[in-house]
């Protein structure tokens, strides 16, 4: 297992907020971490991941979820969703108490980061189950998160979509292939119209995940939100405007 330091300073839900606050991820999260003295919001979240993420117990992660859905801190549910729940959804900690806690609190926050979160637990579990039907589910889910105007989950969406019209092309499907691919082309144009509009967290929610897609799109926004031109209207901790 990865140390907790080395995993959340690649955080994809953590990077904005750091940037935004004038930190660089990659200095700062252990001096965060190390600012026990200080009554610092985020510093303190930091702290209480990193206790339930080095002790590995299910009941540690269900009482840390508890509080931050509590507390209506859609920051700290996030963090929590991408570090334990997403890409380990059949891991210990991951009780379907959990799951389900998490996807209710997100479902009653914003159908955009409901509809993208379910989606990458459904690709996870396709890496692992090889089952068509998860892939499906999978894009599915993306598509709905597209719909609504989600930068990140239309590429992902595209790419999942253009390999199975590739897979058809294989399989002699050829014209298939290609009506499959006039058709995406027009059903991606919503999303780059939002793409050159103000960047929000509703549009480049998880944008960090698009780094091997579109890094030069990714730098862009980072310099943005460096010089405060981005519009990531987000507190340390609490509610991110829908």
């Amino acid at each position: 297992m990865k140390g907790f330091v080395e995993e959340i300073s690649v955080s994809s839900v953590l990077r904005p907020i750091l940037l935004k606050n004038g930190f660089e991820p990659d200095d700062c999260v252990s001096q965060l971490i190390d600012q026990s003295g200080k009554n610092d919001e985020l510093g303190r979240l930091l702290r209480e991941i990193k206790l339930v993420y080095e002790d590995q117990e299910s009941n540690g992660l269900d009482q840390l979820l508890e509080k931050r859905v509590a507390e209506d801190d859609i920051l700290g549910v996030c963090l929590i969703g991408e570090l334990f729940i997403e890409d380990r959804p059949f891991s210990p900690s991951c009780t379907s108490a959990v799951l389900n806690k998490y996807e209710r609190y997100l479902e009653s926050r914003s159908s955009v980061y409901a509809s993208f979160s379910k989606a990458k637990i459904k690709l996870n579990q396709f890496y692992t189950s090889h089952a068509d039907r998860d892939l499906i589910d999978a894009i599915e889910l993306f598509n709905r998160a597209k719909q609504s105007g989600n930068i990140t989950a239309s590429i992902i969406y595209n790419r999942l979509q253009m390999a199975r019209l590739r897979e058809k092309r294989l399989d002699g499907e050829r014209l298939r292939y290609h009506f499959g691919r006039i058709a995406l082309f027009f059903s991606m144009l919503p999303t780059f119209w939002d793409s050159v509009e103000d960047v929000t967290p509703n549009r480049w929610w998880r944008y960090l995940e698009l780094t091997d897609f579109m890094p030069v799109r990714v730098k862009s926004l980072d310099d943005d939100l460096r010089s405060g031109k981005a519009n990531w209207p987000i507190r340390t901790t609490g509610a991110i405007q829908h």
